[in-house]
């Protein structure tokens, strides 16, 4: 999903003959209303950045982020992609945190396990063509299209970085919107 697929890849009905391959039966049992919330919320996020994951292009991978929890106890992975829009200068990025899951079992309820995530990164703006800056405004996109937290960058001259930390309270899939404020010569 984090890199431009559509959702609805797989077969609701399944075929005809055996196996039937289809995904209807199990998604719509009572105990998988989480995964079609799941799904729900993916299918959200991605018309909310229409502009970059449809209409954008596809930038290199995030760089490698710092997750914690605060149980420190469990193990989370982040996946996500940076999405760079053709009609402004704007980088919107998409990201998904799944718990680590032991031995092939189930990830239980992804809304609250393991407590707040917290995620830091550090990127160069450059290689993600995004014009040099003083600052930079990080806003997360809620699912509904309203603008939620936002945050100032500042530029870290001597690196030419600027680093993120989010804390999310849940694992849901997220948006988030970064630019440049003030563009230098």
């Amino acid at each position: 999903w984090q890199w431009g697929t559509a959702l609805g890849w797989f077969s609701l009905a399944g075929t005809s003959t055996p196996p039937p391959m289809g995904l209807l039966p199990w998604l719509l049992a009572p105990q998988q209303a989480e995964t079609r919330q799941y799904l729900r919320q993916l299918a959200l996020i991605r018309s909310q950045a229409l502009e970059f994951m449809v209409g954008g292009q596809l930038l290199r991978p995030l760089p490698q982020a710092t997750l914690s929890n605060d149980n420190n106890d469990d193990a989370f992975h982040l996946y996500g992609s940076a999405w760079k829009s053709l009609k402004r200068d704007m980088v919107g990025v998409v990201v998904v945190i799944v718990p680590e899951i032991a031995d092939g079992g189930d990830r239980g309820d992804r809304s609250d396990r393991g407590g707040t995530v917290t995620w830091s990164a550090v990127i160069d703006p450059r290689r993600y063509a995004l014009p040099r800056a003083e600052t930079y405004l990080w806003q997360a996109i809620q699912a509904n299209g309203a603008v939620g937290a936002k945050e100032i960058l500042p530029l870290q001259k001597e690196q030419n970085t600027i680093q993120w930390k989010v804390a999310l309270d849940s694992l849901a899939p997220r948006y988030f919107q970064l630019s440049p404020i003030e563009k230098q010569e």
